[in-house]
Order: C-alpha cells, then structure tokens, then sequence
C-alpha cells in the first residue's frame, strides 16, 4: 500500500489492447446516514476526477465537511483514494479506448487527482503509500492472463489501487486496516480478507498474478526463509505473497529505495537488499527491476520516496542464481541503475521487459472473456425482487453479454421480506413503457449502473445467475447471513 510516482513514456508503437469492459462501480447503500454520506462523498470527488476538476488538501476538505458532514481528515483522504480507484478502474475497463490510450488517460488522471498528504503516525511509521493509477496500472497488466479463467491477489490492498486493471470477479484482496478494509468492502471483489501478510498464508500456490505494493519498515527480528536472512517487512510480505503463486503465474511487486551496487563489482552494497533479491532471484525469473524517482512519479501520493518495481514471470523449475551484477564501467545490466522519472520512460521499460505478454493480451479474442455463451439460460434479479428469465443471444464486445428476455412468462416475485440490496445491475437496450417491452438488455459482468426505461422510470437490475433457482439460493444465503 505504498504509493511509488512514476512517469510513464508512451512507447511508440500503438497497441490497441482491449480491456474486458467493466461498468462504472455503485455502492450498496444502507440505512446508515454516516455510510450513506461518505457514499455521496467518493461518488462526488470521483465526478470532480471525471471533469478534471483540480483540489487541494484544502478544498477537498472543505468540499466533504461542508456538503457531507466529514470531519476526519483521514477518513477523508482514504475516502478520496477510494474515488481515484474507482475512476481509475472506470478509464481502465469502460472507455472505448485502446492500451495506449487507457494508459494516457490514466497518467491524465494522476496529475490532476488531490496530493493525498495527509498521513497518520500509523501510516509514517509504515511508509503507507498507495500506488499511483499509472505505475498500478502497468503493474495490473503485467500479471494479467492472457487466456482462461485467472486468479490474482493483493495482500495489502489498501482502497484497491493498485488492482484497478485487473476485473474485480477475479481478484483476492487482503487489509488489516478498518478504513480501507471498509472501502474495500464497499467494492465487488471476489473475495475480501483480513490476515496478517508478513505471515505464511497457507493458501498454496493458487494464483495467477500477484500485485503488492507492502507497508515499509524493518522487521523487529530477522527471518530465515530458504536460508536466506530477510530483515525488512516489506521484503518478507512480498515473499509470503510469492508462495502463493502459480508456478508459472506472474508478479508486480513495489518495494522501498532503488538498489545500490558496488561501482567496481557491481555486488548489491545494502546487505538487506542484497539477501532478498538474491532469494528472488534463486526462485523466480526476474524480468526486471525498475528504480522509480519517488519525486517526479509518487509526489502526489503523499510521498517522495524512491521505490523499486519488481516484474517477474514465474517460478523457476530448478532454483539457483544470485541477484544480477550492475557494474559502472559496464553495459552489461546498466538499465538496473537506470532510475525511471518520467511516465513515457516507465511505460517503455515495463512492455520491453516481456514484449510478447502485451502483444499476446492485444491479441486476445473478446469473447475469450465471457463465462457466458450464446443460448445458455439466464435468470436476473431486478428492483422489487423481481427474477426475468432470458437467453443468451449475442456476446456482441468484451465483457458484454446481450440477452433477450423471454417475455411470454411472467416474472417470478419474491416475498417482500426477502428483498436484498444488490450491486449489480443490467442496462434496457430496448426501451419502452413497462416491463414486457424489456425485450433485450447489456449485461455488463458483475457491475452495478441503472437502466432507464423511456417513461423515466429506473430500475436496477442484479446480478446474472445461469438459472433461477441459483439466484434464489444466493438470496437465501445473503439472508442467512445477515440474520
């Protein structure tokens, strides 16, 4: 959850990569005013975001306790990262952009986005600083599969910037602090958690991608990992993260400070640094590691703190190797010292580090994405517990499955005791007064918005099931567990 300033260079080469399409993210509101209001709050900063709108500290203070009632100067500021993720997340996934233009969109993003400086003692005692939405975007895309079903994970998650490019259906996010635990709960990931990561998660090795940007600080005794002596947190939580990944998953890991080497010798001088990327470099095959200048590409996280970016692309078969040599006087290795300050140059050294991944997920098919397929069944919860039943008739872009409904059954209603907020919803492409000219709908997977119907009407429609009976079990479910 450190945040690292990058600035990217857009490499010249146009690839027009399209993202799965991720539709815009809206809360699960309760009764609860103070929920309720900070809900308000990140819905406003996010449009502020959207409009380029520029704040300070100051204004975007005076903007939640004046308009919203929040006084906490740092609920204000989680809450206001939150805002960025979500509008990262948007630029990532809906925009009918290509890579090229998502990333410069998202660098337009960080430079107008509030200077989150306010900092806790908690916070400064860990170097708690989130990701910047460029750095974290690349990172996302660097682990992310280029085909078949995927599992990705962040163990320190924070409000969920650093996995803005990756889908929320089929990420593991992981925080120990309650603010961010909140906002992250706020949000659809597939799974939510609360452990302690500098500890062995036990999960074994079940993820494709891992994304980690860890607190940094020393570690009060030194850990004996494979033999190797590691003395810093960040150090020990990003190797617990490693273990649970796949064998030949992938990895984007931020660490404090850019690695010093002998000028002669070109050995790794700092003794801390130099027993952990020797582990990582024994186990994992290390693709790169970037030297990002806290300054020009982290300032507006809070931070101007050097930090590293850690690629790498699976596990070795048989380990062995140390860390790699960066000797002054030879060019061998000399992009290792080579520190990273500006977005454009940050751009250009993560898609050189493994051309072929990017070119390979630009390639990718569109419908490689759908858990649908044309002419399955389909059941949906709508507002007033409504339950449509639809066919599968078109995957017609990325991420978006066309359903017609079949509109000679009538829709099965639940009890009124049982009605459940959702955050998931269907857009009415057909539109028309009532519900049996709700002939078809865009199913965006697993994300919330609200579909008009031409009277003005709204209505906000839930998440897919392949059938009715599904639906109605997780309803059951969400009641149990509520009760």
């Amino acid at each position: 959850m450190k945040t690292a300033k990058v600035k990217l260079t857009i490499l010249a080469i146009a690839l027009a990569l399209e993202l799965e399409t991720e539709i815009e993210f809206a809360f699960s509101d309760n009764s609860n005013s103070s929920k309720s209001r900070e809900t308000d709050f990140v819905k406003a900063v996010q449009q502020e975001l959207g409009k380029r709108t520029s704040h300070n500290k100051t204004t975007i203070e005076k903007l939640a306790r004046q308009r919203f009632g929040i006084d906490n100067q740092n609920k204000v500021k989680e809450l206001t990262e939150l805002a960025i993720a979500l509008e990262a997340r948007r630029i990532a996934f809906s925009e009918k952009r290509n890579f090229r233009q998502r990333f410069e969109r998202v660098v337009e993003l960080y430079r107008s986005q509030v200077n989150l400086s306010h900092r806790t003692s908690m916070s400064v005692l860990l170097q708690q600083y989130s990701t910047p939405a460029p750095i974290s975007f690349m990172a996302g895309l660097w682990v992310r599969k280029v085909k078949g079903e995927a599992l990705y994970f962040e163990p320190s998650a924070g409000n969920g910037l650093l996995c803005h490019a990756l889908p929320y259906n089929h990420l593991h996010v992981n925080e120990l602090d309650k603010i961010r635990l909140q906002n992250l709960n706020r949000q659809p990931y597939k799974t939510i958690t609360s452990l302690d990561a500098s500890l062995p998660f036990g999960f074994g090795k079940i993820y494709d991608g891992i994304v980690t940007n860890p607190p940094f600080g020393d570690l009060e005794t030194i850990e004996q990992v494979e033999g190797f002596h590691i003395k810093k947190l960040e150090h020990i939580m990003a190797i617990r993260a490693l273990e649970t990944m796949k064998d030949d998953g992938r990895a984007a890991i931020i660490i404090g400070g850019h690695t010093k080497y002998n000028p002669d010798s070109g050995v790794i001088t700092n003794k801390g640094d130099r027993y952990f990327l020797n582990f990582i470099y024994h186990f994992y095959h290390v693709e790169d590691i970037i030297p990002i200048d806290g300054h020009q590409l982290y300032s507006r996280q809070g931070t101007a703190f050097n930090t590293r970016l850690i690629l790498i692309a699976g596990r070795k078969e048989a380990p062995g190797g140390i860390a790699e040599y960066a000797a002054e006087h030879s060019t061998k290795n000399r992009h290792l010292r080579e520190v990273v300050s500006s977005f454009d140059r940050f751009y250009d050294r993560v898609l050189n580090a493994d051309m072929s991944h990017f070119l390979d997920l630009a390639a990718q098919k569109p419908e490689e994405n759908h858990r649908c397929k044309i002419g399955d069944r389909i059941s949906f919860l709508t507002s007033g517990n409504i339950i449509i039943n639809g066919i599968v008739t078109g995957l017609p872009r990325s991420g978006i499955v066309e359903i017609t409904i079949k509109g000679e059954k009538e829709p099965v209603v639940l009890p009124e005791s049982q009605v459940v907020p959702e955050l998931f919803a269907c857009k009415a492409d057909k539109r028309e007064k009532g519900y049996k000219a709700f002939s078809k709908v865009q199913f965006y997977h697993d994300r919330t918005w609200t579909a008009r119907f031409i009277d003005g009407k709204e209505i906000t429609v839930g998440r897919v099931f392949n059938n009715r009976e599904a639906r109605i079990a997780a309803i059951k479910e969400r009641l149990k567990q509520q009760n």
